[in-house]
């Protein structure tokens, strides 16, 4: 009667798990967890060290799409460059409003006087603080053949230095 009883609980957990597979599963699941919890950590100190950097430098890189913005209506004789200034004349109202939104050329090319000055170390657009602790704002014009490339560089704690290609075609009215 023993010996049966012995067999039958054998059968029973013949197809059980032992206690060092178990173990063994436990420990690998510890280690895989340990490791991806190292891993999440790294990808949040990165995020972080990301989202600090666009903090800190966000507004260099605005001004450069502002400047470029700004420049790419630019009337090409009209540039003028002295230390630690540009100034220029840029199209205003390029476009009209027409009925059902559609726009349309404005051939009155109006003009105005635009400028960007480097005082006290920080920049300056039409006498309006556009960006503070600006090291470094140096501008050249290279000549290539028949065109023109404005080359700009504007540091603060990193620099960021540009090209913008001038055209000097214009419509003759």
């Amino acid at each position: 009667m023993r010996h049966v009883l012995w067999k039958n609980t054998i059968q029973n957990h013949l197809h059980a798990f032992s206690l060092i597979e178990v173990l063994f599963v436990l420990v690998t699941m510890g280690i895989l967890g340990v490791t991806t919890l190292k891993s999440l950590t790294a990808l949040k100190k990165q995020n972080h060290n990301t989202q600090k950097f666009l903090t800190q430098h966000g507004s260099l890189f605005e001004t450069s799409l502002f400047i470029n913005k700004n420049l790419s209506i630019s009337k090409p004789d009209s540039i003028k460059i002295t230390p630690n200034s540009l100034e220029w004349k840029g199209y205003t109202k390029l476009f009209l409003q027409g009925q059902n939104n559609a726009d349309y050329m404005n051939f009155s090319l109006q003009t105005e006087v635009f400028s960007l000055e480097r005082h006290n170390n920080n920049l300056f657009f039409n006498n309006t603080l556009l960006l503070k602790n600006v090291r470094e704002f140096e501008v050249k014009i290279i000549k290539r053949n028949a065109d023109s490339i404005l080359e700009y560089k504007l540091c603060t704690n990193i620099c960021v230095q540009d090209f913008i290609f001038i055209e000097e075609s214009e419509i003759a009215l």
